[in-house]
């Protein structure tokens, strides 16, 4: 049960780098989105960082979680 733990803590750690660098990377991008003022790339990355961790925090406490999969058409039905 240890090991499950510390590979779901890593990837949440990879998961959390990940996401950081796309913030970083894509704010000039998204602001051009939002009026192309360059000089709001410090507060959009805060604000995108905030619901990041926000995320993190709800993904960190989740007691336990179901995944459903669902076919996209008639062919992926088994």
């Amino acid at each position: 049960m240890l090991v499950n733990f510390r590979l779901a803590l890593l990837r949440a750690i990879v998961l959390d780098n990940g996401l950081v660098h796309l913030i970083q990377a894509s704010a000039p991008d998204m602001i051009g989105l939002v009026a192309d003022d360059q000089r709001r790339t410090a507060d959009l990355v805060a604000f995108l960082m905030e619901k990041k961790d926000e995320l993190l925090n709800e993904y960190a406490t989740m007691g336990q979680f179901s995944v459903v999969f669902q076919p996209q058409d008639d062919e992926d039905q088994i």
